[in-house]
């Protein structure tokens, strides 16, 4: 997808390819400023922030 960024890890098997969504400061400091119910957090961090 546009915007998401590739990761790649080297391990015992060989390379392990990632892709993440592109993360900016407010989305960070919104990970640490949210109050509430976690489940629901955890909810809108696995389907990306809007």
């Amino acid at each position: 997808m546009p915007g998401d960024i590739p990761e790649w890890t080297e391990n015992e098997r060989g390379i392990l390819v990632q892709v993440r969504k592109k993360r900016a400061l407010k989305d960070i400091v919104g990970i640490v400023k949210t109050e509430g119910d976690a489940v629901e957090s955890k909810k809108s961090l696995q389907k990306g922030f809007k």
